[in-house]
Order: C-alpha cells, then sequence, then structure tokens
C-alpha cells in the first residue's frame, strides 16, 4: 500500500460508513485523488474489515467491492 501513497495527491478521503460488530470493524471510504505524473483524477469507493483483539489490530482487510467489509461485519 505504501506505493500508493507515492503515486497519487489525495485530495478527499471520507468515511461513507461504518459498522462495528464485537471486534470487527467495517469501514466503506470514498477517496478523491489524482495521479502525481498524469493528473488523472480518480474518485473510487472501497472498504476495509478491521479486526481488533484487546484494542490492537489484528487483521486488515481491503474489498474492491465498497460494501463488501460491511456484509462480512453483518454476516458474521
Amino acid at each position: 500500500m505504501g506505493g500508493l501513497f507515492e503515486t497519487f495527491e489525495y485530495t478527499q478521503v471520507e468515511i461513507e460508513r461504518l459498522v462495528e460488530e464485537g471486534e470487527q470493524v467495517g469501514v466503506v471510504l470514498r477517496v478523491r485523488a489524482e495521479g502525481l505524473g498524469s493528473g488523472v483524477p480518480i474518485d473510487q469507493r472501497f472498504s476495509h474489515l478491521l479486526t481488533f483483539r484487546e484494542g490492537l489490530l489484528t487483521r486488515f482487510e481491503w474489498f474492491r467491492d465498497p460494501a463488501g467489509a460491511i456484509r462480512a461485519v453483518t454476516a458474521g
């Protein structure tokens, strides 16, 4: 993921939805950015599933489908 920060200039990162169930948190993000070399704009939504144990992040999953992490939290 580190390469992403070197490739784009981020203009906005917005949390659209956040769902918590036990030790899991599903987050839907909308990201607006421009390519550093090309100036091409992007506007994308995706989601992350975060799993915590004793207050520490123990697992991070990235979903291309914006609702994927929310489904994973609510299904389990």
